[in-house]
């Protein structure tokens, strides 16, 4: 028979292990966070005709910014029936215009679309671009490839790509017009299934991925995250950048040529990791983050006590990381900022569920 004190004592490690979890929950969630100091980087407005999200932005060299936009999952503050899926553009070199809605091509399954990551590739030869878009259907995710025909605005619809590796779809990097690296937020089984997300997300399970698809299938590259979300490359593709969410981290990773990844570098930034932008002249990364998740669709969202919104630009990422806080928001002008794009002194901030803002940068 076990002593009354060994029970005790097992009691006792228990309930500390408990303590110990909540108490790093609560930080992880944000919640220490009690006030928001309100900056930015220079006058900002809200671009009109975005009311329900710009969750992924991706800007081309000649200031062409497509945006995914009506992004919809449970707990969302609009009613599913409010959200469309839509792809925009924005034209930097034209910020008065605003935002334009592209056409899809007629055969497309529009109504089914739920857009969240969304990546542009340009074919060097051809100049063709296709746009990719992770999209979020009831049992399974899957990538839909279009390619964008400028004299029409008109996203005429290549394929849909689906494989048993991507089920979770958060972000992707398009290295071709099929293939890319895509983020999977959480596991296979927690996907279809609400309390095992829940239950991943609130004991910080690492059972998130990245995966790599070559254009006829699919493959880990790197495994054991918790919650990974955006995903990017430097301007010489010998360095990925994956969002970290729930452990608050830019992770970095060396590229070889067979497009494995090896993880080098671990950068903590303090707030919960979302979208990732790379300007292609300096390697500058600009990144979304949701600095009290906690108050997030994610987590528990009040409209009383709405979650906050934050800009962070990391120079120099790979060698002697400097990181200037660009943008922080209380909820009041944004809310739940998924991603920053820059363009020549401008920068464009969109949100997972909110409005899209438009930034000159006088910040050096």
């Amino acid at each position: 028979m076990v002593p009354v004190y060994m029970r005790w004592i097992v009691i006792v490690f228990l309930a500390w292990g408990v303590l110990q979890h909540l108490i790093k929950l609560w930080f992880t969630l944000g919640y220490h966070k009690a006030v928001l100091f309100n900056h930015q980087p220079g006058p900002c407005r809200v671009v009109p005709g975005v009311e329900h999200g710009a969750e992924d932005i991706t800007t081309l060299p000649n200031g062409l910014a497509f945006i995914s936009a009506g992004l919809w999952l449970p707990g969302f503050p609009h009613d599913r029936s409010e959200v469309r899926g839509r792809i925009l553009t924005f034209n930097f070199s034209d910020p008065e215009k605003g935002v334009k809605e592209l056409n899809f091509s007629e055969e497309f399954d529009r109504e089914n679309f739920n857009p969240h990551g969304l990546s542009v590739w340009t074919d060097p030869l051809s100049g063709r671009i296709s746009v990719l878009v992770i999209s979020h259907q009831r049992r399974k995710d899957q990538v839909e490839v279009f390619t964008y025909d400028v004299a029409t605005e008109t996203l005429e619809h290549q394929e849909t790509i689906r494989d048993e590796l991507i089920y979770s779809g958060n972000d992707l990097l398009a290295l071709g017009p099929d293939s890319f690296y895509l983020t999977n937020d959480v596991s296979h089984g927690a996907r279809g299934s609400s309390l095992a997300r829940k239950l991943e997300t609130y004991l910080l399970l690492p059972f998130g991925n990245v995966v790599f698809y070559n254009g006829t299938q699919a493959r880990p590259v790197a495994e054991g995250l918790v919650f990974p979300n955006g995903v990017n490359m430097s301007p010489d593709r010998r360095y990925m950048y994956v969002g970290a969410g729930f452990t608050e981290e830019l992770r970095i990773f060396r590229r070889f040529a067979n497009n494995s990844l090896v993880q080098i570098e671990s950068l903590p930034l303090h707030s919960f990791v979302d979208n990732i932008e790379v300007d292609s002249k300096t390697g500058d990364l600009y990144i979304g983050l949701h600095p009290v998740i906690g108050k997030t669709p994610l987590i528990h969202y009040d409209p009383w006590d709405p979650p906050g919104a934050q800009v962070l630009r990391v120079k120099n990422a790979v060698r002697g990381p400097d990181i200037t806080e660009l943008f922080v928001n209380n909820g009041t002008t944004l809310q739940g900022s998924s991603v920053a794009s820059f363009h020549q002194g401008a920068l464009l901030i969109g949100s997972v569920f909110d409005r899209l803002l438009y930034c000159q940068v006088r910040t050096t």
